[in-house]
């Protein structure tokens, strides 16, 4: 709950928000609407994960390697290297404020 509060006194200003809706969750997010694929939610779990693999895929009820699998697809996808500790910053703070419904990752730019 606690976070929750404080990302919601995170000011996210016009630009960055058009850039949230360009960025590469948005591109996942719009991939998996389109191909009815669940990279986006697997993405976040192993974020939340803390990058632990199997941990993420027993909360996912998936194999590890099939986790493995959708974090390259992503990468392919996006170019998202998940190694970059800013990257990996940059798209949970996303996945943050998009859960906050301050941002919406599928949104089309205005």
């Amino acid at each position: 709950m606690w976070a929750r509060v404080v990302l919601s006194q995170v000011p996210v200003p016009a630009g960055l928000q058009r850039r949230f809706r360009t960025g590469p969750l948005a591109d996942v997010a719009r991939y998996d609407a389109e191909h009815g694929t669940p990279l986006l939610p697997s993405l976040r779990t192993y974020l939340d994960s803390f990058g632990d693999m199997v941990a993420a895929a027993r909360q996912l009820h998936v194999h590890p390697n099939t986790l493995r699998y959708r974090l390259r697809r992503i990468r392919e996808l996006t170019g998202l290297d998940l190694d970059d500790a800013d990257a990996r910053l940059a798209v949970s703070l996303q996945l943050r404020l998009a859960a906050t419904d301050r941002i919406d990752p599928a949104t089309e730019q205005e």
